[in-house]
């Protein structure tokens, strides 16, 4: 798969030279024996040799980005405050080897109306960073932000042609095979670290949730909620709307994904990817398989009593639910954003600053926006998502795809249900929604290239 991506030869040589220098001085490093130093010169380490193949193949180092990404926040680096990961020193170091790229004008960052507004967001949330009550989290949370920028930047610029769109939209969904597999071997093996909470206690039976390399069985869940959507839209597209992946690829995909959905018990993942399924349809015109979907629900669930089972403590009044402690976290949430209505408490300061309980986060994409970065941000973030979806509704107008259907419906749904959750704050979800974001982008502005040109 990497092949498809190109080689650059003449930088081989020149490439492993370094890289074996750099282990030699790491593995001398490795024996000083004080961390910080040591993790400055891994940090410098890394960096030059990711900078190695950044500079020689942009293309093909953003695809392994993108396919391991997903995995690389199970490895720990440093413990609280700082909460280093390994993904998230892989994104710093990209967006460190982008900054050239910006100062030299080798590739444009405010070119597309979305990249106009993502800009005006990273601005206002910066001055929200300096007026933190927790500047260090803020500022951690506001590379998140640049990161999603810098990548959707780096995706539009590198995907000139339909190919490589392809093949980037097969690195994103088979992405998901990694956590899936290890998902598997951990609830086979029961292995602590890739397992969440057994929810014996609430239901009476053996539920063990399957967080796998992720942080939580939910963002997993949501994780999925994306991948199996752009499968099954893939298998089926129209004719002359498609991407060339094979069929047998999305089936296997598919086989691995489907399952472990379902052992994540995440509704919020199952209830975003049968939205983003159903719209796909509508968008598509598949009116008889529309006709199928609901018989198919009611199948699924009367064969697999789990399913029924999750939602049994919202379905049965007698039974204590998520919603009278959301209700609860709404109220007491909105008081704390009286207290800096303007610019708020800084972004990522939910938890710290709200404080109703330990593990409430936001729950709530626009309450929890209030109270990190104010009206300010939020008008910020409003303008942000309204400019994306306005640009998603005229690429699928101008000339309907496989992609923007795609990209339009979870786009949308995910919009839908930040009225009751917070699906845009998960780092593992909204990473990969930036990158088909800009393949969509990359796609549109192929199309107007061709429209442009003298027949």
């Amino acid at each position: 798969m990497f092949e498809a991506f190109g080689q650059r030869k003449r930088y081989t040589i020149p490439a492993v030279a370094a890289v074996g220098v750099l282990s030699v001085a790491l593995a001398g490093t490795l024996s000083l024996g004080d961390n910080l130093v040591t993790l400055g010169l891994f940090f410098v380490f890394i960096t030059v040799l990711i900078g190695v193949a950044f500079y020689t193949n942009r293309k093909l180092t953003l695809a392994i980005y993108l396919l391991t990404i997903v995995n690389l926040d199970y490895l720990r680096l440093l413990s609280e405050p700082f909460n280093l990961t390994v993904d998230i020193l892989f994104s710093i170091v990209i967006m460190l080897l982008t900054v050239p790229l910006f100062l030299g004008r080798k590739i444009s960052w405010r070119k597309s109306p979305i990249q106009k507004a993502f800009i005006f967001y990273l601005l206002i949330t910066l001055l929200c960073v300096v007026l933190s009550v927790e500047p260090l989290i803020s500022l951690k949370r506001w590379l998140r932000y640049v990161n999603y920028f810098v990548l959707f930047t780096l995706i539009v610029d590198v995907a000139r042609d339909r190919a490589t769109i392809q093949k980037f939209t097969r690195v994103i969904i088979y992405a998901s095979i990694i956590p899936c597999v290890v998902g598997f071997y951990g609830l086979i093996a029961r292995t602590p670290g890739l397992i969440g909470e057994n929810l014996r206690f609430i239901y009476s039976i053996d539920m063990v949730r399957i967080k796998s390399t992720l942080s939580h069985a939910n963002t997993f869940g949501l994780f999925l909620s994306l991948s199996i959507p752009t499968t099954i839209g893939l298998l089926l597209q129209r004719k002359g709307w498609g991407l060339a992946v094979k069929n047998h690829q999305l089936i296997m995909v598919l086989f691995l994904t489907l399952p472990m959905l379902y052992f994540t018990y995440s509704r919020i993942g199952w209830i975003i990817t049968c939205m983003i399924i159903i719209m796909i349809l509508l968008l598509q015109k598949r009116w008889s398989l529309l006709t199928i979907i609901p018989w198919l629900f009611g199948l699924i669930i009367w064969r697999i009593p789990g399913l029924l089972t999750r939602w049994s403590d919202i379905i049965d009044p007698s039974r204590p639910d998520s919603l009278e402690w959301r209700r609860g976290l709404y109220a007491f949430s909105l008081n704390k954003f009286l207290q800096k209505p303007l610019l708020g408490a800084g972004p990522g300061t939910f938890l710290e600053y709200v404080a109703f309980g330990k593990g409430y986060a936001q729950h709530h994409l626009w309450i929890g926006s209030l109270v990190e970065v104010g009206i300010l941000g939020t008008a910020a973030l409003f303008i942000l998502l309204m400019v994306v979806l306005a640009q998603l509704i005229r690429y699928f107008r101008r000339k309907p795809t496989t992609l923007n259907t795609i990209v339009l419906s979870i786009f949308f749904v995910l919009i839908v249900i930040s009225l009751v959750s917070d699906p845009f704050s998960v780092p593992s979800v909204v990473l990969y929604l930036w990158a088909l974001i800009g393949l969509a982008e990359a796609e549109f502005q192929i199309q107007l290239h061709k429209e442009q040109q003298p027949v």
